[in-house]
């Protein structure tokens, strides 16, 4: 009677954990989730012969919601066209995770963008910086594209 009573006290502790680490893990990502603005940064692209003059990024948009498996998040950065990149939550920098090359229509000519580098960092519950490094190819052309963004909570 006694090992029956001590595995289901053992049972109730373990679920009770259980809902303790899903539920810090779901607060840890839900900081990120949401509609975020681009209020300023600046792009700096190479295509081989060194870095041309950083161009100043004044609009936009980064959307973040969950994913699978848990501590994953999805995100959506206007500046790399409607590909969709996943990335590693933590307490407070998420990071790339999934480094999959999407296609992506700038103006008229479709592009391979493979992301190298994605950190997004909080420093206030509304306001971040993005990080990014990306490599474009188009047209026989391959370019690094690095973005670094501010951005607030909408």
């Amino acid at each position: 009677m006694r090992s029956v009573v001590a595995a289901g006290v053992l049972l109730a502790v373990g679920g009770f954990a259980c809902d303790q680490a899903t539920s810090a893990v779901t607060a840890m990502t839900n900081q990120y989730v949401g509609a975020w603005t681009i209020v300023s940064g600046q792009q700096t692209v190479d295509c081989g012969n060194g870095p041309m003059e950083p161009v100043p990024i004044t609009a936009g948009t980064v959307v973040i919601g969950p994913s699978q498996p848990p501590g994953t998040l999805s995100a959506q950065d206007t500046e790399h066209g409607n590909c969709l990149w996943l990335l590693n939550a933590g307490p407070t920098m998420a990071t790339l995770r999934s480094g999959n090359e999407c296609a992506s229509t700038a103006t008229t000519t479709t592009q391979t963008v493979t992301p190298r580098q994605y950190v997004l960092t909080l420093t206030s519950p509304n306001q971040a910086t993005v990080f990014s490094n990306f490599q474009r190819q188009a047209l026989g052309i391959t370019c690094t594209q690095i973005d670094e963004e501010m951005l607030v909570l909408q």
